[in-house]
């Protein structure tokens, strides 16, 4: 937002977001009803010794069996996040109010309508070439280590035959997908 925007227009808030309570029951309603599967369970494997972080094959397996499993639950949880209704915005849901937005800012020429419609945006728009240089770098991200396939893709095809990440019919939560791979 920084580098598109320019700093200093107050278009967010960098840092923490201990004062935005909607975030912060995003991030624990995200948890409760969706990542904390993931954290357990990954947890589990470790300490049960199944999966060796250091290994970079089983890495690849666990990014073969688990990140579409994660997209899935993350893209439902979206879903029904969207479609809850807010008592504070009268019932109405996040998708609605995005929409009754969009429609207000239909015939002004802002720019992040246009932007978010994909209209043609001037790319310098906003840019104060004379003002501070914002640093990007934050201590909280996490970086995921990409991994290279180990196998052919003649054999990554054969096990895309034989292993079909999303489905469940151990009850093992993938386990044995990823024991499997």
């Amino acid at each position: 937002m920084i580098t598109h925007r320019s700093a200093n227009r107050g278009s967010i808030i960098q840092g923490r977001s201990v004062h935005n309570q909607r975030i912060e029951r995003l991030w624990l309603d995200l948890y409760r009803g969706c990542t904390n599967i993931y954290y357990d369970l990954f947890k589990y494997l470790e300490q049960c010794r199944i999966v060796d972080l250091e290994n970079e094959i089983q890495m690849w397996a666990l990014h073969f069996v688990y990140q579409p499993r994660i997209q899935r639950s993350l893209n439902f949880f979206m879903e029904m996040w969207n479609s809850h209704k807010l008592s504070s915005e009268r019932g109405k849901t996040p998708d609605q109010l995005f929409v009754q937005g969009a429609l207000s800012l239909f015939r002004h020429d802002t720019p992040a309508f246009n932007e978010f419609f994909g209209e043609d945006v001037n790319n310098e728009y906003g840019v104060d070439w004379n003002g501070p240089i914002v640093s990007t770098e934050e201590s909280n991200n996490v970086t995921v280590v990409l991994t290279n396939s180990p196998i052919s893709m003649v054999d990554y095809l054969q096990l895309q035959l034989e292993v079909d990440p999303l489905s469940d019919i151990h009850n093992d939560h993938g386990i044995s997908h990823f024991l499997n791979t």
